[in-house]
Protein backbone atom coordinates (compact mmCIF):
# COMPACT_ATOMS: atom_id res chain seq x y z
CA UNK A 1 0.00 0.00 0.00
CA UNK A 2 1.35 3.42 -0.92
CA UNK A 3 2.22 5.42 2.19
CA UNK A 4 1.45 9.10 2.64
CA UNK A 5 5.17 9.86 2.91
CA UNK A 6 6.05 8.07 -0.33
CA UNK A 7 3.18 9.82 -2.13
CA UNK A 8 4.49 13.19 -0.96
CA UNK A 9 8.02 12.33 -2.06
CA UNK A 10 6.78 11.26 -5.50
CA UNK A 11 4.81 14.49 -5.88
CA UNK A 12 7.84 16.55 -4.84
CA UNK A 13 10.05 14.64 -7.28
CA UNK A 14 7.60 15.26 -10.12
CA UNK A 15 7.43 18.94 -9.18
CA UNK A 16 11.22 19.27 -9.27
CA UNK A 17 11.40 17.46 -12.62
CA UNK A 18 8.72 19.66 -14.09
CA UNK A 19 10.38 22.76 -12.66
CA UNK A 20 13.61 21.85 -14.41
CA UNK A 21 12.06 22.10 -17.86
CA UNK A 22 9.47 24.83 -17.43
CA UNK A 23 10.73 28.34 -18.07
CA UNK A 24 8.27 31.18 -17.65
CA UNK A 25 8.88 34.82 -18.49
CA UNK A 26 8.31 37.59 -16.02
CA UNK A 27 5.09 39.53 -16.56
CA UNK A 28 5.45 43.03 -18.01
CA UNK A 29 2.98 45.86 -18.01
CA UNK A 30 0.06 46.53 -15.68
CA UNK A 31 -2.38 44.04 -17.22
CA UNK A 32 0.10 41.14 -17.25
CA UNK A 33 1.23 41.87 -13.69
CA UNK A 34 -2.33 41.98 -12.36
CA UNK A 35 -3.24 38.71 -14.10
CA UNK A 36 -0.06 37.02 -12.87
CA UNK A 37 -0.71 38.16 -9.30
CA UNK A 38 -4.28 36.82 -9.40
CA UNK A 39 -3.07 33.54 -10.93
CA UNK A 40 -0.38 33.14 -8.28
CA UNK A 41 -2.69 34.08 -5.43
CA UNK A 42 -5.39 31.65 -6.60
CA UNK A 43 -2.83 28.82 -6.60
CA UNK A 44 -1.34 29.69 -3.22
CA UNK A 45 -4.69 30.32 -1.51
CA UNK A 46 -5.91 26.91 -2.70
CA UNK A 47 -2.67 25.23 -1.56
CA UNK A 48 -2.30 26.80 1.89
CA UNK A 49 -5.31 28.95 2.64
CA UNK A 50 -5.23 32.77 2.62
CA UNK A 51 -4.20 32.98 6.28
CA UNK A 52 -0.89 31.25 5.53
CA UNK A 53 0.00 33.23 2.41
CA UNK A 54 1.79 36.58 2.44
CA UNK A 55 2.10 39.36 -0.13
CA UNK A 56 5.75 38.33 -0.58
CA UNK A 57 4.68 34.72 -1.24
CA UNK A 58 2.29 35.91 -3.93
CA UNK A 59 4.89 38.19 -5.49
CA UNK A 60 7.47 35.40 -5.59
CA UNK A 61 5.05 32.98 -7.28
CA UNK A 62 3.96 35.70 -9.74
CA UNK A 63 7.61 36.65 -10.41
CA UNK A 64 7.06 40.31 -9.62
CA UNK A 65 8.41 42.69 -7.01
CA UNK A 66 6.21 42.67 -3.90
CA UNK A 67 5.95 46.45 -4.17
CA UNK A 68 3.96 45.99 -7.38
CA UNK A 69 1.43 43.83 -5.55
CA UNK A 70 0.98 46.63 -3.01
CA UNK A 71 0.73 49.20 -5.81
CA UNK A 72 -2.01 47.39 -7.72
CA UNK A 73 -3.94 45.76 -4.86
CA UNK A 74 -2.83 47.55 -1.65
CA UNK A 75 -3.63 44.60 0.64
CA UNK A 76 -3.83 40.82 0.62
CA UNK A 77 -7.57 41.14 1.24
CA UNK A 78 -7.93 43.02 -2.04
CA UNK A 79 -6.00 40.27 -3.82
CA UNK A 80 -8.40 37.72 -2.30
CA UNK A 81 -11.36 39.77 -3.53
CA UNK A 82 -9.93 39.75 -7.04
CA UNK A 83 -9.42 35.97 -6.94
CA UNK A 84 -12.97 35.37 -5.74
CA UNK A 85 -14.37 37.80 -8.32
CA UNK A 86 -12.62 35.90 -11.11
CA UNK A 87 -14.11 32.60 -9.94
CA UNK A 88 -17.53 34.20 -9.64
CA UNK A 89 -17.40 35.65 -13.15
CA UNK A 90 -16.62 32.18 -14.49
CA UNK A 91 -19.72 30.80 -12.75
CA UNK A 92 -21.92 33.64 -14.00
CA UNK A 93 -20.73 33.09 -17.56
CA UNK A 94 -21.48 29.37 -17.25
CA UNK A 95 -25.15 29.88 -16.39
CA UNK A 96 -25.78 32.94 -18.57
CA UNK A 97 -28.86 32.29 -20.71
CA UNK A 98 -29.78 28.97 -19.07
CA UNK A 99 -33.53 28.39 -19.36
CA UNK A 100 -33.85 26.59 -16.01
CA UNK A 101 -31.91 25.29 -13.02
CA UNK A 102 -31.27 21.88 -14.58
CA UNK A 103 -29.58 23.42 -17.60
CA UNK A 104 -27.64 25.81 -15.36
CA UNK A 105 -26.48 22.91 -13.18
CA UNK A 106 -25.27 20.98 -16.23
CA UNK A 107 -23.26 24.03 -17.29
CA UNK A 108 -21.89 24.70 -13.81
CA UNK A 109 -20.63 21.17 -13.17
CA UNK A 110 -17.73 21.20 -15.67
CA UNK A 111 -16.85 24.78 -14.72
CA UNK A 112 -16.53 23.76 -11.07
CA UNK A 113 -14.26 20.89 -12.09
CA UNK A 114 -12.11 23.34 -14.06
CA UNK A 115 -12.04 25.76 -11.13
CA UNK A 116 -11.25 23.17 -8.47
CA UNK A 117 -9.08 25.69 -6.63
CA UNK A 118 -12.29 27.51 -5.72
CA UNK A 119 -13.50 24.60 -3.57
CA UNK A 120 -10.21 24.33 -1.70
CA UNK A 121 -10.09 28.09 -1.20
CA UNK A 122 -13.61 28.21 0.26
CA UNK A 123 -12.82 25.22 2.50
CA UNK A 124 -9.69 26.97 3.79
CA UNK A 125 -11.56 30.23 4.43
CA UNK A 126 -14.17 28.38 6.49
CA UNK A 127 -11.60 26.29 8.39
CA UNK A 128 -9.49 29.35 9.10
CA UNK A 129 -12.47 31.13 10.63
CA UNK A 130 -13.03 33.86 8.06
CA UNK A 131 -16.52 35.40 8.43
CA UNK A 132 -18.66 34.42 5.47
CA UNK A 133 -19.65 38.00 4.72
CA UNK A 134 -15.98 38.72 4.02
CA UNK A 135 -15.79 36.35 1.06
CA UNK A 136 -19.31 35.55 -0.17
CA UNK A 137 -20.14 37.78 -3.14
CA UNK A 138 -23.68 39.23 -2.88
CA UNK A 139 -25.79 38.34 -5.92
CA UNK A 140 -22.93 36.12 -7.13
CA UNK A 141 -23.03 33.26 -9.59
CA UNK A 142 -24.14 30.59 -7.13
CA UNK A 143 -26.83 32.92 -5.77
CA UNK A 144 -28.11 33.41 -9.32
CA UNK A 145 -28.26 29.65 -9.76
CA UNK A 146 -30.29 29.19 -6.56
CA UNK A 147 -32.61 32.05 -7.57
CA UNK A 148 -33.11 30.49 -11.00
CA UNK A 149 -34.26 27.26 -9.34
CA UNK A 150 -37.16 29.09 -7.72
CA UNK A 151 -38.08 31.31 -10.66
CA UNK A 152 -40.06 28.78 -12.71
CA UNK A 153 -43.84 29.45 -12.75
CA UNK A 154 -44.53 25.99 -11.30
CA UNK A 155 -41.64 25.95 -8.82
CA UNK A 156 -42.48 24.46 -5.43
CA UNK A 157 -41.93 26.23 -2.12
CA UNK A 158 -38.84 24.07 -1.56
CA UNK A 159 -37.29 24.61 -5.00
CA UNK A 160 -34.51 26.89 -3.82
CA UNK A 161 -33.79 24.82 -0.71
CA UNK A 162 -33.58 21.69 -2.88
CA UNK A 163 -31.13 23.50 -5.16
CA UNK A 164 -28.97 24.33 -2.13
CA UNK A 165 -29.03 20.69 -1.00
CA UNK A 166 -28.15 19.51 -4.50
CA UNK A 167 -25.32 22.03 -4.70
CA UNK A 168 -24.00 20.91 -1.31
CA UNK A 169 -24.00 17.31 -2.56
CA UNK A 170 -22.16 18.21 -5.78
CA UNK A 171 -19.59 20.43 -4.07
CA UNK A 172 -19.00 17.93 -1.28
CA UNK A 173 -18.39 15.11 -3.74
CA UNK A 174 -16.09 17.30 -5.86
CA UNK A 175 -14.01 18.22 -2.80
CA UNK A 176 -13.96 14.88 -0.97
CA UNK A 177 -14.07 12.49 -3.95
CA UNK A 178 -10.57 10.99 -3.43
CA UNK A 179 -11.19 10.34 0.27
CA UNK A 180 -14.74 8.99 -0.14
CA UNK A 181 -13.83 6.75 -3.07
CA UNK A 182 -10.86 5.27 -1.21
CA UNK A 183 -12.79 4.84 2.04
CA UNK A 184 -15.83 3.26 0.37
CA UNK A 185 -13.86 1.18 -2.14
CA UNK A 186 -16.63 1.89 -4.66
CA UNK A 187 -16.18 2.77 -8.31
CA UNK A 188 -15.79 6.53 -8.74
CA UNK A 189 -17.72 6.57 -12.02
CA UNK A 190 -20.64 4.86 -10.30
CA UNK A 191 -20.71 7.44 -7.53
CA UNK A 192 -20.32 10.24 -10.08
CA UNK A 193 -23.44 9.01 -11.87
CA UNK A 194 -25.40 8.70 -8.64
CA UNK A 195 -24.42 12.21 -7.54
CA UNK A 196 -25.52 13.65 -10.89
CA UNK A 197 -28.78 11.67 -10.85
CA UNK A 198 -29.59 12.75 -7.30
CA UNK A 199 -28.74 16.37 -8.11
CA UNK A 200 -31.03 16.34 -11.16
CA UNK A 201 -33.81 14.70 -9.14
CA UNK A 202 -33.60 17.37 -6.43
CA UNK A 203 -33.85 20.08 -9.04
CA UNK A 204 -36.74 18.46 -10.87
CA UNK A 205 -38.59 17.72 -7.61
CA UNK A 206 -38.46 21.40 -6.79
CA UNK A 207 -40.37 22.27 -9.94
Amino acid sequence: MTTVLSSIKEAQSESVSEGAVVVSKRPRGKAEIIESVIDAAAELFAERGPADVSIRDIAARAQVNHGLVHRHFATKEKVLEAVLARFDEAFKEAIEGAKDASEAAARLAPRLREQDGFLRLIAFLLLQGAPTDSFVIPQGGLHRFITLAGSAPDASANAQADAVVGTALALGWALFKPFLAEASQLDRDLIDRRVKETHRRLLSDGV
